[in-house]
């Protein structure tokens, strides 16, 4: 399997992500609408924080601060090309 990006419903509220990302790692932590076509991510632990930008041809992640050790760093992107 290859990246992937899957974003749901939370149980209480909200939306929650999960990136994994082709042989580096995933990261899983909640997202909330910043403008159309673009949701601000924030890790679990906080320590990773990015912007999802979505459209009819697919997703792109682009992480915008890391804090602590990550296997990201701030400008890293990955492309999601496939949207369900």
């Amino acid at each position: 399997m290859y990246s992937c990006l899957s974003i749901t419903e939370g149980w209480e509220s909200g939306y929650v992500a999960k990136i994994g990302i082709y042989r580096a790692g995933e990261l899983n932590g909640s997202v909330e609408v910043a403008e159309p076509g673009v949701l601000a991510f924030t890790s679990d632990d906080e320590s990773v924080k990015g912007k999802i930008s979505y459209g009819w041809d697919g997703a792109t992640f682009e992480v915008t601060e890391v804090s602590g050790s990550s296997f990201v760093s701030v400008g890293d992107k990955c492309n999601f090309p496939l949207v369900f």
